[in-house]
């Protein structure tokens, strides 16, 4: 999948929160961790460009998320913040 193709296709995901952009212009897919899974109740990132396989081995609570937000790392494009 083209990384341009990629972000779109995450947001179908039911698990899809957001989409943001780094200060790069880059953007990023924050994911919810499936229930029962290794991330249950944290979130991860899908970034533009990256593998789908292997899934991302960094997870990032709720305030971690609004700490990348209100600190100007990320900028909201779609979606709203958990």
């Amino acid at each position: 999948m083209s990384p341009r193709k990629q972000i779109p296709e995450l947001e179908k995901n039911p698990n899809w929160q957001l989409t943001a952009k780094y200060k790069n212009g880059n953007e990023t897919a924050v994911m919810r961790g499936v229930p029962n899974g290794p991330f249950a109740g944290k979130f991860y990132l899908y970034d533009e460009g990256a593998p789908l396989s292997p899934a991302p081995q960094t997870s990032y609570s709720t305030n971690e998320i609004h700490e990348k937000f209100a600190s100007g790392d990320l900028s909201l494009v779609r979606g709203k913040l958990p």
